[in-house]
């Protein structure tokens, strides 16, 4: 759902950064969903000069959603705060994405910079831009970081995984 407190402004900023710096190869944004800041987000696009390298999908099915993130080539999470775990970084580390988030306290908990994916500063365009433009260059970094965030998912990050760590801090009671 596009929403403010999501910053897809952000997302939109550094993804023209990208595109400038490879004109000749600017790959395509897809943007999942949509939202009262969907006209705002397309105005944005244009004025920018990448609306035609944008898709806007609309809402799809949450069933749909694990085939699409297995298509991504990379997994933006443009803006969190730290009182949210995000969901869809979990969807994106269970389909090995590779992935580029907000180095937020409930992401940074997950997340290890340059191991299983890359961490920039909260609302840091150009760090995220950096970010972007790492992963879209670099199939092997995109690869190794998808490969972590799958091990690191399955691991770490299960529903078995949760009840077992309740169940361990209750047995020491």
């Amino acid at each position: 759902w596009f929403v403010e407190w999501h910053r897809l402004d952000l997302l939109l900023d550094a993804f023209a950064t990208l595109c400038e710096q490879h004109s000749d190869s600017c790959p395509l944004l897809l943007l999942i969903g949509d939202g009262p800041l969907k006209y705002a987000l397309t105005q944005q696009a244009r004025k920018l000069g990448i609306a035609d390298n944008i898709t806007f999908t609309g809402t799809m099915p949450h069933e749909e959603i694990p085939a699409i993130l297995k298509a991504l080539d990379i997994a933006v999470i443009p803006h969190s705060n730290k009182y949210r775990s995000p969901i869809k970084l979990f969807e994106y580390m269970a389909q090995a994405c590779a992935i580029t988030a907000p180095a937020s306290e409930p992401i940074t908990e997950v997340i290890k910079d340059g191991e299983n994916g890359l961490l920039f500063p909260p609302l840091e365009t150009k760090q995220l831009a950096e970010n972007l433009i790492r992963l879209a260059t670099s199939l092997k970094l995109r690869q190794k970081l998808g490969k972590a965030a799958r091990r690191s998912v399955e691991t770490n990050h299960t529903w078995k995984h949760n009840a077992q760590d309740i169940l361990n801090n209750l047995s020491k009671e």
